[in-house]
């Protein structure tokens, strides 16, 4: 007999894609979880005693604070990034080492490896509205954390 209760989401990881339509890696990876991992049930709790707070006084959800928590849901679906060359290490053909994936949110400096953490993951999210579209729609596919 099956057990079902084996049936669990697993973090995955996920490549971020040009938004440019060619589907091309552009040199990060992300590693998400389920929306339904007890971690993520935490923050959506915490999002709806806000809500039922802000709902108590008689008062309604900006559309900052809805901003504000989709940044939270989806920071705290992620558990890191990594950025690399998607032409390959040296040696490899068709290498090209200026093809390392960077970000800086001053356009005339070159692009440096972010950090992980809340600051720079926002800071990306602001810049690159694509960027965090592609988490969000990563997310939102429930059933590619059982594959």
């Amino acid at each position: 007999m099956a057990n079902i209760g084996k049936i669990i989401a697993k973090p995955r990881v996920v490549e971020i894609l040009s938004p440019d339509g060619t589907g091309s890696k552009i040199g990060v990876r992300v590693t998400i979880r389920s929306i339904d991992d007890p971690k993520m049930k935490a923050i959506q709790r915490k999002i709806q005693n806000e809500r039922n707070r802000i709902a108590a006084k008689g008062k309604y959800f900006k559309a900052e604070d809805t901003d504000e928590n989709l940044f939270e849901v989806l920071f705290n679906a992620m558990d890191g990034w990594e950025w690399y060359n998607p032409t390959g290490v040296e040696g490899d053909d068709g290498f090209d080492p200026d093809a390392h994936a960077g970000f800086n949110e001053d356009d005339e400096a070159d692009g440096e490896v972010p950090e992980f953490n809340r600051r720079m993951v926002k800071k990306v999210f602001e810049k690159l509205p694509w960027f965090k579209k592609q988490i969000n729609d990563e997310v939102d596919d429930e059933s590619a954390f059982f594959a």
